[in-house]
């Protein structure tokens, strides 16, 4: 696990410091400022969400249990857990899925690479931002990527690549099959080291507007160090710190700027 006293401490301190930024407020990027506005706080409401937000209410009433096989931070362990549990504690909130949806749709991206599926909800959001984009999305745990597909066909989302294995095995695959990539969502093996990784093997691919979106930034001192170091990296432009994830921007032509928001 976290450090949860590190969480909880980094919390307070980003809520106070996020406030200004939250607002608009020492934005001077237009480009960050449009992001900002219409994609990380954008009240747009899209058809897509009710139907989404109905399947994510209607997964968390479902007691059935699954063969859970965790991969990440901690190592592996395998463990039975009712559906409506992994919703509860490994989905991404509502809130931030929606703003995935957005930042997809704001940036009009078609290639798309998520590494951690888990039940597919967020994927779903990210292949329903753009219908005509390319989406592969990779997850090791077999129960999990059952219940994505299941999900996946119920909601008619055919633009969805399931690739199941463990990020470092299918990574590079997924890359190379996609060719290249405009948007990316790190939802996985919380640990610096992994994250940097990941980043340095998907950047050679990185579009000149890529977004790459790390998960759980603040999980523990390490993968915070981690985070400071990517975003602090000469192909990173512009950046939001959202405490529960951190947005970084592929882009030399915009104007450079490191924020905070809050996305709940």
């Amino acid at each position: 696990m976290g450090n949860t006293s590190f969480r909880i401490r980094s919390f307070i301190i980003h809520l106070v410091t996020a406030i200004r930024n939250n607002k608009g407020f020492g934005v001077q990027s237009p480009f960050a400022y449009n992001l900002l506005k219409d994609a990380i706080h954008g009240d747009h409401s899209f058809y897509a969400f009710l139907e989404l937000r109905k399947e994510k209410n209607r997964m968390l009433r479902i007691k059935r249990e699954i063969e859970v096989e965790d991969f990440g931070a901690g190592g592996y362990s395998r463990y039975l857990c009712p559906v409506c549990e992994v919703v509860f504690k490994s989905v991404k909130s509502t809130g931030q899925q929606e703003m995935l949806f957005r930042l997809i749709n704001h940036m009009k991206s078609s290639t798309i690479l998520e590494l951690g599926t888990s039940l597919g909800l967020t994927t779903a959001y990210l292949a329903s931002a753009n219908p005509k984009a390319q989406v592969v999305t990779i997850e090791a745990c077999h129960a999990c990527a059952k219940e994505a597909a299941d999900l996946w066909k119920k909601l008619n989302l055919t633009n969805i690549t399931l690739i199941e294995d463990t990020f470092d095995n299918k990574l590079l695959p997924a890359l190379k099959l996609l060719k290249k990539v405009d948007f990316v969502f790190i939802d996985g093996n919380h640990t610096g080291e992994a994250l940097e990784r990941y980043f340095e093997q998907i950047l050679p691919y990185c579009t000149e507007n890529c977004i790459v979106v790390a998960d759980d930034i603040y999980w523990s001192h390490d993968m915070y160090d981690s985070w400071l170091r990517i975003k602090g990296h000469s192909s990173v432009r512009v950046s939001f710190n959202l405490f529960h994830m951190g947005i970084m921007v592929l882009n030399s032509k915009v104007t450079p700027g490191h924020y905070k928001a809050i996305v709940l």
